[in-house]
């Protein structure tokens, strides 16, 4: 989030200038339902998340108690305790995910936040 801040000079001027009018004691610290009440915070957070992809690795899954079983429509495979799995096939669904949170047919322009279009939904 903090990359796409700071390359969107006038988005960090806005969300700025936003928390200064709303938070302008910095002594204090306000609450979380005080902070849900920002809007442009709301919609740079939301953003920020759609943009971050998570982890980048697979993840691993086992069964640590018994031995599984799997059907691929031909054959039983059978998977021995203790056995990492792969959650997911390699690469193809991280590069499936990352267009998806960035096709322009479902999302404003592209890295809207760098252009700053950045609107609260109502």
């Amino acid at each position: 989030m903090t990359f796409y801040l700071l390359s969107a000079p006038n988005v960090l001027s806005k969300l700025r200038s936003e928390l200064k009018v709303a938070l302008p004691d910095t002594t204090t610290h306000p609450s979380i339902k005080e902070m849900e009440q920002l809007a442009y915070l709301s919609a740079v957070i939301l953003e920020g998340l759609r943009l971050s992809m998570g982890t980048s690795n697979r993840q691993t899954r086992m069964n640590p108690d018994s031995e599984m079983a799997f059907h691929d429509g031909k054959k039983e495979w059978r998977i021995p305790r203790n056995v990492e799995l792969p959650d997911f096939p390699p690469c193809e669904i991280i590069d499936t995910h990352a267009k998806a949170h960035r096709h322009r047919s479902a999302w404003p322009p592209l890295l809207s936040i760098s252009t700053a279009t950045i609107s609260p939904t109502p």
